[in-house]
C-alpha cells in the first residue's frame, strides 16, 4: 500500500468528492440531477416509436392490453416502459427515453415514484414522491440503443406513476411521467419462486441447432441442458427466452448474444440455456403467421418479447429481467450466486490479528519522526539499504506528501516488524482523515489490527495477480466501509438510511469494487464500481454534498 495521502482513506473519500463535483445540488435532501447536455444516440429506423402505444412487442405473442400511458409538457420527450409486469416489492424499473434527436443517453437521470390512491390519474391526487432514485444508462451492444435502469419499491398494488427528470442543454429539466398498474402479483415467475420444471428442447432432440433458434448466431453451448434439468441439478442457471430474428422494438436487444458471452466467460460454473419463443424456427421464415409458440411461455407466464432469469443452486429465482438486460447489469446477479457458496468473512484471506501500536502522525510529521520510534534492529536494517545521504533525504520528507508507492518505502516495510508497519499505516490513515468520527476511527483501528501490509501493497502493483488484487480489495472494502461509517455518524440521524447502506456494503464484492477503482480497471469492473457508488448515493442523497464539502475543506499536505 502506498503510505502517502492519496492512497489512504482520504483517497477513498475523494472518490465520493468526484461524484459530488459532478452531481452536487443546493438541496441536500434530494438526489441531484447533473445539468450538462445529454448525449444523444439516433434512434434506428426499426425502433423509432414516437407514441407509447406503438412500442409494444410485435412478436406474435398474445400480449395483454397496454396498461401504461405517459404525460409530459415537452413536445419531444418520450418514455417507453420496458418493465410493465410489476407487483408490490422492490422491482427493476427500466425505460427507454427519446426526444427529437434520438435516444437520450444521459448517464444518470433522476426518477420519482408517486401513488395514485383513488385510481385517478389526476396530478392533484397523487401522493409523493414516495421514493427518489437514480436511473443509470446502459448502452446496448453496438451502441445503437440504450436503456435507463434503477430499482424502485412499490409498497402496494394499484395505480402508480414514475416521473423521469431529464436535463436539457439550456440547463432546464424536462419531466415525463409514466402511469401504470402495479398488480397484486406478477404475471411471470417471480423472485423467490422455483419456476416450472418443464423441459426445453436440446441438441439431442433435433437434427440441427437451427431447429432451436431463429437467430443467425447459433451457440451450441446454450442448448446442451434442458431447462427443467438445469433448475434441478444443483448449479446456478441463466435462461433467456427470446427470438433473435424478431427483436424489432426499442426495449428488445441481442439478449442471446449476451447469454453466449456469459457462457464463454463462466463455462461449467453455471448452466446457460436459451429457449426460443417459437418451436418451428425453420418454418417461420419471416412470416409470424406460421409461428408456433413455445409451451414454456405459458407455463412461466411470459408475454413480453424477451425475458432473462437467474436461478441459484436450489433453483430459486434471484434475478428477473423483463425485456433486454445489458451484460453489465445482468452479470452481478450471476456473480452473486456463484460467490454464495464461497462467502468469507471480510479480510479472511489476509487478516491475522496482531499487535496494534500507534504513531502520532500530523501534516508536519516527517519520516525522521517515525524512524526515531523504530526498534534498533529495524533502524539498522533500513540503514543497510541506503547510503547515509540517501537516507537523510528520505527521512526529511513529510509522511503525508507521498503520492506514489516508491521503492524506498518497500525497503522500510521489509525491514520493520509487522506491528510497526501497521502503526505507520494507521497513523497515516487517521492523519489523512482528520475529523473522522470516533466510530470511524475505531473501525479503522480494528481493520488495521489484522492487516498484512505487504500483501496489500503487492495487490496495488500494476502486475498484481487476481489473487493479490483480491486481498487488497478486501482491505480497501473494509477501509471504505469505515470511512462511510465515519461520514454517516457526522451527518447525524439518517432515519433508516443506515440499513440501506449496510445492505449495499454487504452485497458487493470488495475485491471487484477495488479492481473497478484502479486506473487499469476493465470496462466491466469500472461499471460495477460506478453502480456501487450510485447505490450508496441513492441510500443517502445528502452524502454527495457532504463528501464534497468535506473534501473541499480537507487540508492538503505540502510537498
Amino acid at each position: 500500500m502506498r503510505l502517502g495521502y492519496v492512497t489512504t482513506l482520504a483517497a477513498a473519500m475523494g472518490l465520493l468528492a468526484l461524484f459530488a463535483v459532478a452531481c452536487s445540488s443546493e438541496d441536500p435532501t434530494a438526489t441531484p440531477v447533473p445539468t450538462v447536455a445529454p448525449t444523444q444516440t439516433p434512434v434506428p429506423t426499426n425502433t423509432a416509436v414516437p407514441e407509447a402505444a406503438a412500442v409494444l412487442p410485435s412478436s406474435g405473442l398474445e400480449e395483454p392490453e397496454q396498461e401504461w400511458t405517459t404525460r409530459t409538457e415537452s413536445e419531444e420527450l418520450r418514455l417507453i416502459l420496458a418493465t410493465p409486469d410489476l407487483a408490490p416489492g422492490t422491482r427493476r424499473f427500466a425505460m427507454v427515453l427519446t426526444d427529437g434527436s434520438g435516444i437520450v443517453a444521459f448517464p444518470v437521470v433522476q426518477v420519482s415514484s408517486y401513488r395514485y390512491p383513488d385510481g385517478s390519474d389526476a396530478v392533484s391526487g397523487r401522493e409523493g414522491p414516495v421514493e427518489m432514485a437514480l436511473a443509470r444508462y446502459f448502452e446496448f451492444p453496438y451502441g445503437t440503443r440504450g436503456i435507463h435502469v434503477t430499482e424502485l419499491t412499490f409498497d402496494e398494488a394499484g395505480m402508480w406513476g414514475v416521473e423521469a427528470s431529464v436535463p436539457q442543454p439550456d440547463g432546464s429539466v424536462a419531466t415525463i411521467e409514466v402511469l401504470m398498474e402495479v398488480h397484486e402479483e406478477t404475471m411471470s415467475v417471480d423472485l423467490g419462486e422455483v419456476p416450472p420444471l418443464a423441459a426445453s428442447r436440446t441438441l439431442a432432440d433435433v437434427e440441427d441447432v437451427s431447429d432451436l433458434t431463429t437467430g443467425s448466431q447459433r451457440d451450441e453451448s446454450l442448448y446442451q441442458v434442458s431447462l427443467g434439468d438445469a433448475i434441478q441439478n444443483g448449479k446456478p442457471t441463466v435462461v433467456v427466452f427470446a427470438s433473435p430474428a424478431f427483436c424489432t422494438n426499442a426495449v428488445c436487444g441481442p439478449q442471446v448474444e449476451v447469454l453466449s458471452n456469459l457462457s464463454a466467460t463462466y463455462g461449467d460454473a453455471a448452466d446457460f440455456v436459451h429457449v426460443d419463443l417459437f418451436t418451428n424456427p425453420k418454418e417461420i421464415q419471416g412470416d409470424l403467421t406460421r409461428a408456433m409458440k413455445t409451451p414454456l411461455l405459458e407455463e412461466w407466464g411470459l408475454v413480453s418479447q424477451e425475458w432473462t432469469f437467474v436461478m441459484d443452486r436450489d433453483g430459486v429465482v434471484v434475478g428477473r429481467f423483463e425485456n433486454f438486460v445489458p451484460q453489465l447489469e445482468l452479470e452481478p446477479s450471476l456473480e452473486s450466486v456463484l460467490a454464495a457458496a464461497e462467502v468469507k468473512e471480510p479480510g479472511e484471506s489476509m487478516m491475522e490479528a496482531g499487535e496494534v501500536k500507534e504513531f502520532d502522525v500530523s501534516i508536519s510529521t516527517t519520516w525522521h519522526d517515525l524512524f526515531d520510534q523504530f526498534e534498533d534492529s529495524e533502524q539498522s536494517c533500513i540503514r543497510d539499504g541506503f547510503s547515509e545521504e540517501e537516507l537523510e533525504t528520505i527521512l526529511a520528507r513529510q509522511v503525508l506528501s507521498e503520492e506514489e508507492s516508491v521503492g524506498w518505502q518497500e525497503t522500510f516495510i521489509d525491514c520493520v516488524d509487522p506491528a510497526t508497519a501497521r502503526a505507520v499505516w494507521l497513523g497515516n490513515m487517521l492523519a489523512s482523515m482528520e475529523g473522522l468520527s470516533e466510530g470511524g476511527e475505531d473501525c479503522i483501528r480494528e481493520l488495521v489490527a489484522g492487516a498484512d501490509v505487504k500483501a496489500v501493497i503487492a495487490g496495488e502493483q500494476p502486475d498484481a495477480s487476481p489473487e493479490e488484487v483480491a486481498v487488497t480489495g478486501v482491505f480497501y472494502g473494509g477501509l471504505f466501509t469505515c470511512g462511510l461509517l465515519g461520514m454517516v455518524e457526522q451527518m447525524g440521524d439518517l432515519e433508516g438510511d443506515e440499513a440501506c447502506l449496510a445492505d449495499v456494503l454487504t452485497t458487493v464484492d470488495p475485491a471487484t469494487i477495488y479492481a473497478g477503482s484502479r486506473e487499469d480497471a476493465s470496462p466491466r469492473d469500472a461499471a460495477k464500481f460506478e453502480t456501487f457508488m450510485l447505490s450508496m448515493f441513492q441510500c443517502v442523497p445528502g452524502l454527495l454534498e457532504f463528501a464534497f464539502d468535506e473534501a473541499a475543506g480537507a487540508p492538503m499536505p505540502t510537498q
